[in-house]
């Protein structure tokens, strides 16, 4: 089992695992490990796949236009080890790289190189419908160990359908998002209040001298 955690773009700090292969990573809607259309642009549609093979796990660049990187290096295609770093594109996002035991929990795969846990962080985006897609037979997580996880999508194998667990989670950047959303709305309709009473008030004092002066 191959167990991935984002360190860097508009996902950071989702954790997916994969049992089986091939696993297919870009911005295209049928990638099984999905980036974000319009902000990790440093990410092909068709970036790369991952193969699970008798020896190990690869990665294997399918064309991508910024490259693929293993800890630093570009590569076509290399067999993966315990605590790489999958960099797509040159300063694009990093995913972190754990091989486990079929039968282990992600709780043997939670830390970074540091040793330190990693949890997933809200960050300053304002599209909830970030999607994580995974097929086959393999388990989506959305791993935080103090805080509960945001909302999670599931692709099933054999279809387009997508369901969605609307529970809000305290602490998911869903919730935190949403929040911030609601409070510049309100803060834009008392604006537009205060506007329309000084305006009215306005109206009244001008109508008010010219009654005083018409006298």
């Amino acid at each position: 089992m191959i167990v991935l955690q984002q360190l860097s773009g508009k996902h950071r700090g989702r954790r997916v695992q994969f049992d089986e292969g091939p696993v297919l990573i870009g911005r295209s809607p049928d990638a099984e490990l999905r980036f974000d259309p319009h902000v990790d642009i440093d990410v092909s549609a068709r970036h790369a796949v991952l193969e699970k093979r008798e020896d190990g796990w690869y990665v294997r660049d399918v064309g991508s236009r910024n490259g693929t990187f293993v800890s630093g290096r570009r590569v076509h295609e290399r067999r993966l080890s315990d605590r790489d770093e999958i960099e797509l594109g040159h300063g694009g996002p990093r995913l972190y790289v754990s091989l486990v035991a079929p039968k282990s929990s992600l709780a043997e795969a939670d830390t970074e190189p540091s040793g330190r846990t990693v949890e997933a962080q809200a960050m300053p985006a304002r599209d909830p419908e970030a999607t994580l897609a995974v097929s086959h037979e393999a388990d989506t997580v959305l791993a935080m160990p103090e805080r509960p996880a945001a909302p999670i999508e599931r692709r099933p194998p054999g279809g387009d359908e997508v369901t969605r667990d609307e529970t809000p989670r305290l602490g998911g950047r869903v919730v935190e998002d949403d929040a911030r959303d609601a409070l510049a709305r309100l803060e834009a309709a008392r604006r537009r209040e205060r506007l329309i009473l000084g305006a009215a008030l306005l109206a009244m004092a001008v109508a008010l001298v010219v009654v005083l002066f018409s006298r």
